[in-house]
C-alpha cells in the first residue's frame, strides 16, 4: 500500500499554507483555507530546471513560472498557488 503524506497547515505573510515538510519558523494553524493559498511540496525537478529560459545562473522565468538554484542545496520552482523544491544529492543523504 503506497504512504500518503500528511500536510501541516501555517498561515504566514497573508498566506495560508499547505506543506508537506515541517516548517517551523512560521506559525501552525489547524484552519488552512483555499484563498490565498499555497502549497510546498517535494518535486523531481532537474530535467525542468535544465529546459527553462534562464535570466541569470541560478534564475530561471517561462510564462508563469520563476525557478532558482541554490548551488549544493536545492532548485527551487514556483508556479500559480504551488511551491515545489528538489534538494540536491549530497543534501539527500542522511546521517
Amino acid at each position: 500500500m503506497a504512504g500518503t503524506v500528511q500536510c501541516l497547515g501555517y498561515k504566514a505573510f497573508g498566506l495560508q499554507i499547505l506543506s508537506e515538510f515541517p516548517l517551523p519558523e512560521l506559525p501552525r494553524t489547524d484552519h488552512p483555507g483555499r484563498i490565498g493559498s499555497l502549497s510546498v511540496v517535494e518535486g523531481h525537478l532537474t530535467e525542468r530546471w535544465e529546459d527553462i529560459p534562464k535570466i541569470t545562473p541560478n534564475l530561471g522565468i517561462a510564462a508563469h513560472e520563476v525557478m532558482f538554484m541554490v548551488k549544493g542545496t536545492a532548485i527551487f520552482f514556483h508556479t500559480e498557488r504551488q511551491y515545489h523544491y528538489s534538494l540536491s544529492s549530497s543534501r539527500r543523504r542522511s546521517g
